[in-house]
């Protein structure tokens, strides 16, 4: 495959970029040299020239610069962070790295995960929904079984860290994922792929909400099946009522064979880990009042009341304790035995 031609280039990233302005002008100057060379190089956004390593002195001499000035420019760059040396010590830029990948994915996408019928889907119920890869791509699609769709996508694509963001039941399909698309085309990388800021992604609810005829989802056929009360669907039905009941002492009993039911759902359908689900509960239901200024779970405690909640919220859940159990301490939580929790 011949080498593009041009590559894309932010102005904003560029100028709000911390690391790089804190660099000189000439360091700068250099920067821009020297991801040209980077472009042209295999592999992309490395310091290879005619698939060669080249030393100091012959990269200055290639840019006209004397070897003092450039070793002191160069260094200045390794201070920042603006570029970095792998293991075998050639010259590499992140970002150049990382926007590859992306394209490569998304290049990968577009034969995998496009959607050439789309007019098919007009006037048809279902979900849109929009789902986060591994490399922080966003994909806009519609499906009448969205968790059946991400299963696939997951085995498609070895991406077993893609989730479900957001879905949401609409009344047609095409037409609705024809509008978002629309809106995010700035951002469009391939097909249903968007690379979306994360101050944009509100949108995408506000969007959903106006543009929606609220409709329920078609209810699932009932079932006979029944859960015996030492079933792990069961269990852990029960273990999000007692979490709910210990903060409101006055709340309904619900019907925990249709909460084992959603349960049941979620590790035959969705494919979850029966502890996974057991940790979010513990982690949403941690928000008790008294910690409700705290952290990133503020508020879920008062909206998961139902394992049916707890399904259609488990992507966004699971993403989100993830990301707190990384950048701080977890918070306090009721810590009884294994056995006594799901008793």
């Amino acid at each position: 495959m011949g080498k593009s031609p041009a590559f894309q280039f932010y102005p904003a990233d560029w100028l709000n970029d911390i690391k790089l302005q804190s660099c000189s002008l000439q360091a700068q100057g250099l920067l821009v040299n020297l991801i040209c060379l980077m472009h042209q190089a295999n592999p992309y956004g490395y310091l290879i020239i005619n698939n060669l390593v080249p030393d100091d002195k012959t990269v200055a001499k290639l840019l006209r610069l004397h070897h003092k000035t450039y070793d002191k420019t160069l260094k200045e760059l390794f201070l920042y962070g603006v570029l970095k040396r792998d293991k075998n010590g050639i010259i590499y830029c992140e970002r150049m790295v990382k926007d590859e990948a992306k394209r490569q994915y998304c290049r990968e996408a577009g034969t995998k995960g496009g959607s050439p019928n789309l007019g098919v889907e007009y006037n048809k119920p279902g979900f849109v929904y929009y789902i986060k890869n591994n490399v922080g791509l966003i994909k806009i699609g519609i499906s009448a079984s969205p968790e059946k769709r991400l299963y696939r996508l997951k085995q498609r694509f070895e991406d077993d860290n893609m989730l479900m963001i957001e879905k949401k039941w609409v009344d047609d399909m095409g037409k609705m994922e024809n509008l978002l698309h629309e809106y995010y085309k700035e951002y469009n990388i391939n097909g249903e792929w968007f690379k979306i800021p994360e101050k944009a992604l509100f949108a995408l609810s506000v969007l959903l909400k106006v543009n929606n005829k609220v409709s329920p989802p078609p209810s699932s056929s009932s079932s006979s099946k029944e859960y015996k009360s030492d079933s792990i669907e069961y269990r852990l039905a029960n273990y999000l009522y007692k979490f709910i009941l210990k903060r409101n002492p006055n709340y309904k009993k619900p019907n925990i064979q249709k909460w084992s039911k959603q349960i049941d759902l979620m590790i035959r359908i969705d494919k979850r880990k029966p502890d996974d689900i057991k940790k979010v509960i513990e982690w949403c239901q941690a928000d008790t009042p008294d910690k409700q200024t705290e952290g990133t779970w503020k508020g879920w405690a008062n909206n998961i009341l139902s394992t049916a909640k707890l399904r259609e919220k488990f992507d966004k859940l699971f993403l989100k304790m993830k990301e707190q159990e990384e950048n701080q301490e977890e918070p306090e939580n009721f810590q009884p035995s294994l056995k006594e929790q799901l008793s």
